[in-house]
């Protein structure tokens, strides 16, 4: 048996935030909220939701030595970047390296410690059929608020989570939270302000509405009831997590130590997506979250956030100024190889021009 407070430091000058012990066995009420969004059909595209159902069950399938669970947080930057004209914005979470590889390598430093200690482990970072929310949440972590994101009291909704899965039992012989962890209480700000209306109740998300889903996850034409709601938003939404009163409130969080390596930039101008080829999107996107999306899934975002611009924007001088720009760029999209992407150039050109392609 392990104590944690001998291995918290270790993980804390690894950057993480909360390191802390939770429960091996999943409750029932977990089991029948995740079956029940799966019956729905709200993981939408993302059929790996519904595979391996008896390793979320039992962790143990997913490494048969274990014998505790460490429940890891690492913040990341919560920098608002006002959106520049005939841009996109970009999600806070991926405007630096992909977290997945920053925080694969946090871990696997953590590992070669462990090995140490004579610890095994099995790392996870989004890599496993694994309930990660739930499970923060009885580590005591924070809670699920109604957006289903995980809040903490300390640092807001702002960070990542990462799990150890250890060969050893670990005792959480920290001092226990002097305070009562918080609830939303009757704050349903996160729900008012989902363009999309992606939450049918508090605490519940139908992900096929969800702009994070539908720019990143869903393959194919955007939906057309949901393109004007994107807005700007060219790869993720954080709107829900953006207005949650914890971020403000949090007494720790304008304090926290940020690796320099989530940050980046906020926005990307939509002439230079549209006229990308593969060499140039693998240059720019080689080490972020962007990447795993590819060449056209960003060019149809690009689309449908340039012609929300030309919506917005119809008649002013700005939008004037920007049609003679974009017209060429977008006509030249019609030939592209790829369906989605000359659907949603079409779609563009109608908000550029309706007259001409009404």
């Amino acid at each position: 048996m392990l104590a944690l407070s001998f291995i918290k430091p270790m993980m804390m000058d690894l950057g993480f935030y909360h390191v802390a012990v939770a429960p091996i066995n999943i409750p029932n009420d977990i089991i029948e909220k995740y079956d029940d969004f799966i019956a729905r059909g709200a993981h939408g595209d993302m059929a790996w939701l519904a595979n391996n159902r008896a390793a979320r069950l039992n962790p143990r399938h997913i490494f048969s030595a274990m014998k505790s669970i460490l429940i890891l947080s690492h913040p990341y930057p919560d920098e608002h970047q006002p959106p520049e004209a005939a841009n996109g914005v970009i999600a806070r979470y991926a405007r630096g390296v992909d977290y997945h590889r920053l925080l694969k390598d946090k871990l696997a430093k953590a590992q070669d410690w462990l090995r140490g200690q004579d610890i095994e482990s099995r790392a996870i970072t989004d890599s496993a059929p694994f309930f990660e929310k739930p499970t923060a949440a009885m580590a005591g972590i924070g809670w699920q608020g109604k957006h289903t994101n995980l809040v903490s009291p300390d640092i807001g909704n702002w960070f990542f989570l990462a799990e150890l899965l250890l060969s050893v039992a670990v005792v959480d012989d920290t001092p226990p939270r002097a305070e009562k962890m918080p609830t939303c209480g009757s704050c349903h700000a996160c729900l008012d302000i989902c363009p999309t209306a992606a939450f049918p109740a508090p605490y519940q998300l139908d992900a096929r509405k969800c702009i994070s889903y539908l720019t990143i996850e869903h393959r194919g034409m955007i939906d057309k009831q949901f393109r004007r709601q994107i807005g700007d938003m060219i790869f993720g939404c954080d709107l829900c997590l953006a207005v949650c009163p914890f971020n403000k409130f949090a007494a720790t969080a304008k304090n926290l130590k940020q690796d320099n390596r989530l940050r980046g930039q906020a926005n990307l101008d939509l002439a230079d997506v549209l006229t990308m080829d593969q060499a140039m999107f693998l240059n720019r996107f080689s080490q972020s979250p962007i990447k795993r999306l590819g060449l056209n899934r960003l060019q149809r975002n690009a689309l449908i956030v340039l012609a929300n611009y030309f919506y917005d924007g119809a008649g002013n001088d700005r939008a004037v100024a920007a049609r003679q720009r974009f017209l060429p760029l977008v006509l030249r999209l019609l030939h592209h190889a790829d369906a989605a992407v000359r659907g949603s150039a079409i779609w563009c050109l109608r908000a550029i021009d309706h007259e001409t392609f009404a």
